[in-house]
C-alpha cells in the first residue's frame, strides 16, 4: 500500500514539470530549425529507460521509488513536442481540434490496449 501511494505521489507531482519543459526546450531548439519538432519526441523518450529499468532491478520499494522520481520527470518530456509538431502540421484554426483527436487516438490504444496487454 506504501508503494503505490508512494508511486501515485510520484507520478502526481512530477507529471505536469516534463510536459511544459518539454515544449519549452523543442522550442528554443525551433528558432533555429522547425524541423526539431520531428525528432524531439522520440528523442526525449530516451533518457527515463535506464531509471525505469533500474528501477525494476532493485529489490525494494523505497529505493525504486527514488529512481521512479528521474524517470518520472524525464518520460512526460516527448509529450510538448508531440503537441506542438501535431499543431505545426495544421493550420492555425485547426490546431486545437488536430491535439483532441490526437488525444483520442492516443488514450484508448495507450492506456486500453496497454492494459490488455500488460495484464495477461
Amino acid at each position: 500500500m506504501a508503494v503505490a501511494a508512494g508511486s501515485g505521489l510520484v507520478s502526481g507531482v512530477s507529471g505536469a514539470i516534463p510536459n511544459w519543459a518539454g515544449g519549452l526546450i523543442a522550442d528554443r531548439y525551433a528558432t533555429r530549425d522547425l524541423r526539431v519538432h520531428g525528432p524531439a519526441p522520440a528523442i526525449t523518450a530516451l533518457p527515463p529507460i535506464p531509471f525505469c529499468v533500474a528501477a525494476l532491478m532493485v529489490g525494494s520499494g523505497p529505493p525504486a521509488l527514488v529512481l521512479l522520481v528521474p524517470s518520472q520527470l524525464s518520460g512526460g518530456l516527448w509529450f510538448g513536442p508531440a503537441l506542438s509538431s501535431i499543431q505545426g502540421l495544421v493550420p492555425a484554426e485547426m490546431g486545437a481540434t488536430a491535439s483532441s483527436v490526437s488525444m483520442i487516438v492516443m488514450n484508448p490504444i495507450g492506456l486500453g490496449l496497454g492494459e490488455v496487454e500488460g495484464g495477461r
